[in-house]
């Protein structure tokens, strides 16, 4: 699951071209284009049909907000961010807030479903007490490269030279699996999503006492497509599917 770090920065090309395009079209009466990364457990591709809870909640809510919306198309995180700038994707899901994007994103203020970030450590050997992140301080501790961490988490990272960043989560399981780090950052629902795919639930333990921060998983709106209006209406049709018992139904399908 990629969430792209502030490090990428849109071409200056794509920005001149939004900047360009003029007035904000009124998206009504058009077919919405949506676009979407293969990210479980939130979001993925199917038997060749988008699914996933993030899917099925963008969904119900534009429904409910009477907005037609083309089958989202599956792009790499990056791809999905530039075909944002460049005005041509009018929704991307879904992403942790990132302000460095405001330059061509809108975000709303509610999360399509919410997670939590935590520490991973092989079954068997969690430190005891864990207290929080400077627990880990001396140990050698896997993160994700392209993963929007909490500014906390990036301060602790940042401090400490035993940290080591892959790709995956795929590889940061397999690296905790294996020995050759000592604890593993993420996000909760991901790695248990991972972990239960792969038949390993028991070989891992979350350090959940304290707990680390929760976060939103949010829906990208292009700037140069739809307006402030449009992302005010969202956030309150989501409001009011979060209330009824669908929203809850689709939330048991995350692991827990």
């Amino acid at each position: 699951m990629k969430r792209l770090r502030r490090a990428w920065l849109p071409l200056l090309g794509a920005l001149l071209a939004l900047a360009a395009l003029g007035p904000v079209p009124d998206a009504r009466g058009r077919e919405l284009l949506v676009g979407m990364d293969q990210q479980p457990p939130y979001e993925y591709v199917q038997s060749r049909v988008a699914a996933g809870p993030c899917t099925q909640v963008l969904a119900a809510v534009l429904e409910r907000m009477g907005e037609r919306a083309a089958p989202p198309a599956r792009h790499p995180w990056k791809r999905g961010l530039d075909l944002l700038a460049r005005g041509q994707l009018d929704i991307l899901y879904s992403g942790v807030r990132d302000e460095g994007l405001a330059e061509f994103v809108r975000y709303g203020t509610e999360p399509l479903v919410e997670s939590r970030w935590v520490a991973l450590a092989r079954a068997g050997e969690a430190p005891e007490p864990f207290t929080g992140l400077d627990t880990l301080a001396g140990h050698k501790v896997g993160l994700v490269l392209d993963q929007t961490y909490s500014p906390q988490i990036d301060a602790w990272a940042r401090a400490n030279p035993l940290v080591e960043r892959v790709v995956s989560y795929e590889i940061l399981l397999s690296m905790l699996r294996r020995g050759r780090v000592d604890y593993v950052l993420g996000d909760a629902l991901a790695m248990r999503h991972l972990a239960r795919t792969q038949g390993r639930e028991r070989e891992y333990v979350e350090l959940s006492a304290p707990p680390l921060e929760a976060f939103g998983l949010y829906p990208l709106f292009s700037r140069a497509r739809l307006d402030q209006d449009f992302v005010n209406r969202f956030d309150a049709a989501l409001r009011e599917f979060k209330a009824g018992t669908r929203y809850r139904e689709i939330l048991d399908s995350l692991p827990h």
